[in-house]
């Protein structure tokens, strides 16, 4: 590996997004189904419904969410994946977050 420590912080990003992603993917459903409401107020006295545009910005960060993870995992072995979360010394929610990442890419049971 040339640059472990960009190696590391990449897995780390990708770690941070993924878990970014899941609680926006969430939302997404809450707003989808009509849990969650997002009202603005402008002026007056009663807010619109903009859960719509909401709705849709949030479905388009998911997808450059997904984008980034797709590119990113080339760059980012698995190799990198478990070093940057030795580095961590398996505390922290730095750690969490890339053993995470590694459940998903199946490294362990």
């Amino acid at each position: 590996m040339a640059d472990n420590y960009a190696l590391r912080m990449l897995a780390l990003s990708m770690a941070q997004i993924r878990q970014r992603m899941r609680d926006d993917l969430g939302i997404a459903g809450m707003v989808e189904s009509g849990d969650l409401t997002i009202r603005m107020k402008k002026g007056s006295l009663f807010g619109r419904d903009a859960s719509g545009d909401f709705g849709t910005d949030l479905r388009r960060r998911i997808l450059e969410a997904q984008e980034f993870l797709e590119r990113a995992a080339f760059a980012v072995t698995d190799e990198a994946l478990v070093e940057a979360y030795e580095f961590t010394g398996g505390t922290g929610a730095d750690a969490d977050l890339l053993w995470r990442e590694i459940r998903h890419r199946g490294l362990i049971d």
